[in-house]
């Protein structure tokens, strides 16, 4: 799932771009231990907590479809179409996480 984010390849290089100050495998040891720093602390910000998002996104779809039968409106089915997206995408980092885990 972190190899499809866009930003992903981005924080990766930027990261490895700068000098350990060691050569040879003390260098590629330093430089792997940071950047496993830095890719905890992206990832953090970047997906969070998958099931409490996906809970959210259930929870945000669920009423947004409520809204949209008690009031059918554009600005309401915008907003359902929008929540349901947004499940949809967190159902597939989901869905991304589970088969990783699987192999």
């Amino acid at each position: 799932m972190w190899a499809r984010h866009p930003d992903f390849l981005a924080t990766v290089q930027s990261n490895w771009g700068f000098p350990t100050g060691c050569h040879g495998k003390a260098g590629l040891s330093a430089k792997l231990k940071r950047l496993k720093h830095k890719l905890r602390v992206w990832n953090k910000e970047v997906f969070g907590n998958i099931f409490d998002n996906l809970r959210e996104a259930e929870a945000a779809a669920a009423i947004a479809k409520r809204i949209y039968d008690a009031a059918p409106s554009e600005t309401n089915r915008a907003m359902m179409n929008r929540c349901t997206t947004q499940l949809q995408h967190a159902l597939s980092i989901e869905e991304d996480f589970w088969r990783q885990k699987a192999a």
